[in-house]
């Protein structure tokens, strides 16, 4: 069975605890984990505000709401967030600046005792918004990559506007995975850039995995894509197929007139692409 254009549908079945970030901005009342480490969580919107607490990666915090100060750090701009938060059996509030919080968080492994975590991690000029996953467990961090995200250039500015969800599948027929994570990154309007990211878990190593892109204009053309993995190719173990099209609307109906297909293989520590 195919997952036709995936990560658009993950975004619609991911459970809702997890879609937490809508248009740039998480969303009030949704529980979110810390992305950074040893977080000061501070008693106003600023970095020279008087600290309340300080909190080790994946701690859970709920968002009571945005603030409209905003603050920059490896130029990527976003809000301060009014949260709460239980320590030592008391529930305490303050202000933790976005680009701390993650946006997707997901329990891995057997146990579930790791924990990943994605956020937005800086604004680049010529290649845009980066963003950085991790694997956490018991405060430390065990594995990290950094990676190009998609959207934002659209907007030609450094706060970030695309609507972020996430998908956990098991190990999709890959040997010697435990997790492959989707990311999907919507924006709804014509003419912006879509699409989604996968992620390798191998219970020791987060590995960057394959970008699927998709941007339409009605009326005018649709590019859209969709990827396999390798328990829904038959007979072909470890492989992942990664397809994109284009159709053009001509003469009254849409019509494929460009179609690109990447084949990768898994060896059980790096995803290599071997066709195109």
């Amino acid at each position: 069975m195919f997952f036709t254009v995936l990560f658009v549908l993950s975004s619609l079945i991911a459970d809702p605890e997890y879609s937490v970030y809508d248009c740039g901005q998480f969303v009030s009342g949704s529980t979110v984990n810390l992305f950074g480490n040893n977080v000061n969580v501070r008693e106003a919107p600023s970095i020279d505000a008087k600290i309340v607490q300080t909190l080790p990666i994946g701690y859970p915090a709920e968002i009571i709401s945005k603030s409209e100060t905003m603050y920059t750090l490896n130029d990527y701009t976003t809000h301060w967030y009014n949260v709460s938060f239980e320590y030592e059996g008391e529930i305490s509030t303050g202000y933790i600046w976005g680009g701390l919080l993650s946006i997707v968080s997901y329990p891995l492994g057997s146990d579930s005792s790791e924990l990943f975590l994605f956020c937005i991690s800086r604004f680049d000029e010529e290649t845009g918004f980066r963003g950085k996953g991790r694997v956490a467990k018991n405060g430390k961090v065990l594995s990290e990559t950094d990676f190009e995200i998609i959207g934002g250039m659209d907007f030609g500015a450094s706060n970030y506007g695309h609507s972020i969800s996430g998908f956990l599948l098991d190990h999709a027929g890959f040997a010697d995975l435990e997790n492959v994570i989707l990311l999907s990154f919507i924006y709804e309007a014509c003419g912006f850039t879509n699409g989604g990211i996968a992620l390798l878990w191998t219970g020791k190593e987060l590995i960057y995995g394959v970008k699927g892109t998709s941007v339409s204009e009605a009326g005018e053309f649709h590019h859209y894509y969709d990827i396999y993995f390798p328990d829904q190719i038959e007979g072909s173990p470890d492989y992942l197929i990664l397809v994109e099209m284009t159709d053009e609307y001509i003469d009254d109906n849409y019509q494929r007139v460009e179609t690109h297909v990447w084949l990768y293989y898994w060896d059980g520590k790096t995803l290599e692409q071997v066709y195109e």
